[in-house]
């Protein structure tokens, strides 16, 4: 089955073109080059896709629905801002609000009702080379966390609770330093 998420408010001629992407999980997806030439990986696989005289860009590390959710977010956000601009690069206006909190799967509280989904958008935009996704997937975890104490933070996540012998021996790793 082939998705179809070719940009159609983008009258570039970059946007008529279109590359197959196949996920790890066999999913193929077209997508514009415009869209897949905003991931690092992406632009430089298509290099070597027309070298090669391929047609399909095989994504080892990302399935079919996170990719799909890649790709919502590239429509939602048809461009990207200049990521030298730090301060306003994660800026998202109140409108957005509502989007970002189904996209990352947050509840009307503003809580996570799926870490493991926000995780693996952050793996398959650092995969990708995809700085805002990546920055904003981040950032989403950062205010979940933020105010949080350890042992809350190990319950949200589902990590194992340290030992008092680790709490030890990590703070005595820090006071080296």
């Amino acid at each position: 089955m082939i998705m179809d998420y070719k940009l159609k408010y983008n009258n570039n001629a970059m946007s008529n073109t279109t590359i197959t992407v196949l996920t790890n999980d066999n999913q193929k997806f077209e997508v514009s080059t415009t869209h897949a030439s905003r991931s690092n990986t992406l632009k430089n696989l298509m290099g070597d896709l027309s070298d090669n005289g391929g047609n399909e860009i095989p994504l080892p590390e990302c399935n079919g629905e996170i990719f799909s959710k890649i790709i919502k977010y590239w429509e939602h956000y048809p461009t990207d801002p200049d990521e030298k601009d730090e301060y306003n690069f994660l800026e998202f206006s109140k409108d957005d609000a509502a989007w970002n909190n189904e996209f990352f799967e947050l509840s009307q509280e503003g809580t996570l009702n799926n870490h493991e989904s926000v995780l693996k958008i952050i793996l398959a935009a650092d995969y990708l080379d995809y700085p805002r996704l990546l920055k904003h997937g981040c950032k989403v975890t950062a205010d979940q966390i933020k105010g949080k104490t350890p042992q809350q933070i190990c319950e949200m996540f589902k990590f194992p609770m340290p030992t008092e012998e680790q709490l030890a021996e990590a703070e005595k790793q820090i006071s080296k330093k």
